[in-house]
């Protein structure tokens, strides 16, 4: 019952969504939604770290600031505006070296088409937050402009 729970917590939240300013939508990622089969209902999955990876890897790590917010915006620019883009695989938007603002990143494609991000971290009193404190990745974002359904 849990994939049908969330099914109809997604599809309440898309429709929901068309009149906001950034149609993005964040899932924090559970063993309950890890393994959601998005495509079975028509969104295109698109594993980021994946992608991402083998586009950066040959590259040197100066051109790679400036060429990973360039890297999703061409993957996304490849699907129509009325698709459904869901992005999982976060993590390699949070190396230090790369200086993305990941949310910021999403948020900004989100103005004209539905984004859910699958978001690698956890979701407490209003604020997303992606590794540990102590950790050289740690990010948090207080009040993100974006739907979070925490399930």
């Amino acid at each position: 019952m849990i994939c049908g729970d969330f099914t109809y917590k997604l599809q309440n939240v898309l429709c929901s969504i068309t009149e906001r300013r950034h149609r993005l939508i964040v899932v924090t990622v559970t063993s309950r939604t890890r393994d959601y089969d998005f495509e079975a209902i028509g969104f295109i999955n698109i594993n980021l770290s994946l992608q991402m990876s083998a586009k950066l890897k040959d590259l040197p790590s100066q051109r790679r600031t400036t060429l990973a917010s360039r890297y999703v915006n061409d993957i996304i620019k490849k699907y129509s505006h009325d698709q459904i883009i869901v992005f999982s695989n976060l993590e390699v938007l949070f190396l230090p070296e790369l200086q993305v603002d990941a949310l910021r990143l999403f948020e900004d494609m989100s103005k004209d088409r539905t984004i859910i991000i699958l978001w690698p971290g956890t979701y407490v009193d209003q604020t997303l937050y992606y590794a540990e404190p102590w950790h050289r990745e740690y990010r948090e974002y207080n009040n993100p402009d974006a739907v979070v359904i925490n399930f």
